[in-house]
């Protein structure tokens, strides 16, 4: 497998930085939410040695350490003690709070910034004179193939998962929290031929090219076809900077002599891509054992994948301590089942009410309907996810409905006013036969007061997905096992 053009990796660096830098300002109007604990208002699952960090004197520190950091990566400072810091934070917010948060480490976004910071501390740590050759080209192996595995893993699911029986792309476009042009894409006919193709091309092209990934002499063009995938999501769906971060992926698997490395050959020439700090000095022992880790979890990889679809679609659990190791291991590096935009999350709109008494609610909530990096609120794509996943605790806990409750009150106490009511309303996306139609489902009011919550559902079992769907009961948070 070839090696990454450090031009290319330059340019990943910087504008990988400069999004993160661009999203952690956006953050600092909404960090009491994300970075602190339910204790403070926060969205964050309170704990003794948690609330330690999750406070709002240290989320401050915590904040603009991050945002110095991205910046130190778009201008070439410091840039491998600025990725390792990065990835650190990354690391914690994204993934290790990812069940103990109720913006469940800002979904998707989150997870794909997590990977870009492990690729841009890797690759900077190991582009330097005094590094062994084996440890980069473990390092450049291990994240090409995780990445089209991920890739690929997400593909089977949209095909699983309903997109080949019609159901996928068409909610998330006719959902107003979501599509850009949901007043234009709910006016066309659910059957039309333009859902068809799309909801095709949305599985379709994401396996071949995850399957053109891990073909090293293809690898180029599946890169290609993997940003020019999410160009277009860019343009379609509210998803905050993901689109901006996975176009940058797919300059990942961009190799020497294609048109991407010799576009930065001449950006470099000419003084626009700056110069990488200076390297670190490694022991020659502890390369070669990072390069046999890096190996080993590259090996480790697919075997966590047929896992967690045994667990997913099998519903069955691995024998024993196999299941305990799988869902420890995925669960610290990460590996998920990537399943973004299925119906289950874009077939219903959250509309949010606050005020001191029952009668007399006001909407609190803008869904879509400002500029979304305005850094207001609701127009943080967190905030929407954040929002969805209360919801899909119905789905995935049906006999939980003390755990939906909980999840409902922590997130009404965040709210800044002296609300004594927070109501939430659930309309469904509906498919007429020439239209999408917006039904009133179900309404959950919480007495702040009481801590009690207050069910009003119209429609019966609302939540659960319409079609095909790979969406079943669940054990607990954390593990794909029934």
């Amino acid at each position: 497998m070839s090696d990454l053009p450090i031009g290319v990796q330059s340019l990943v660096r910087i504008l990988y930085g400069s999004v993160m830098c661009c999203w952690m300002i956006s953050l600092w109007r909404n960090r009491r939410r994300l970075l602190v604990s339910e204790r403070w208002g926060g969205y964050i699952e309170f704990s003794p040695a948690g609330d330690r960090i999750h406070n709002p004197a240290v989320s401050i520190a915590l904040l603009a350490a991050w945002t110095v950091s991205a910046a130190c990566l778009a201008f070439g400072v410091f840039t491998i003690w600025a990725a390792a810091l990065n990835a650190i934070l990354c690391r914690h917010y994204f993934i290790g709070l990812r069940w103990k948060s109720l913006a469940r480490g800002c979904g998707a976004p989150g997870f794909i910034a997590n990977w870009l910071a492990v690729a841009v501390f890797l690759l900077e740590l190991t582009a330097f004179a005094g590094i062994l050759p084996e440890l980069r080209l473990s390092a450049v192996r291990m994240l090409r193939v995780d990445f089209a595995l991920i890739f690929l893993s997400a593909g089977f699911y949209k095909y699983f998962g309903g997109y080949k029986s019609g159901s996928g792309m068409e909610y998330g476009m006719a959902n107003p929290m979501w599509g850009y042009w949901s007043a234009y894409f709910s006016k066309i006919a659910p059957g039309s031929l333009l859902f068809k193709v799309l909801n095709f091309f949305a599985w379709f092209f994401e396996i071949v090219a995850a399957v053109l990934m891990l073909i090293p002499a293809l690898m180029g063009w599946g890169g290609l076809l993997f940003s020019a995938m999410f160009v277009f999501i860019l343009t379609q769906i509210r998803l905050g900077f993901l689109c901006h971060m996975a176009i940058l992926i797919g300059c990942v698997y961009s190799t020497q002599g294609d048109v991407l490395s010799g576009w930065c050959v001449s950006l470099d020439a000419a003084q626009v891509l700056p110069v990488p700090g200076a390297g670190i000095q490694i022991p020659v022992l502890f390369q070669k054992a990072l390069a046999w880790a890096l190996t080993t979890h590259t090996f480790l990889i697919p075997i966590c994948f047929a896992g967690l679809w045994y667990n997913h679609l099998g519903r069955r659990r691995l024998p024993g301590f196999l299941q305990t190791w799988l869902d420890r291991y995925t669960n610290w590096f990460g590996v998920i089942i990537w399943r973004v935009f299925s119906s289950d999350l874009t077939r219903f709109r959250v509309t949010i009410f606050a005020g001191a008494k029952r009668e007399t609610l006001s909407r609190v909530s803008r869904f879509g309907e400002s500029a979304e990096f305005a850094g207001g609120r609701y127009q943080q794509v967190y905030e929407a996810i954040t929002a969805v996943c209360l919801f899909t605790t119905l789905n995935y806990y049906p006999d939980r409905k003390d755990l939906f409750h909980t999840k409902l009150l922590r997130y009404a106490k965040t709210l800044e006013s002296e609300a004594g009511f927070v109501r939430f309303d659930i309309d469904v996306i509906n498919k007429a036969s020439d239209r999408f139609v917006q039904e009133h489902a179900a309404s959950y009011t919480v007495d702040l007061a009481s801590g009690s919550v207050i069910e009003n559902e119209r429609i019966a079992g609302w939540f659960h997905p319409v079609g095909q769907t790979l969406v079943h009961a669940g054990q607990r948070p954390g593990s794909y096992a029934s």
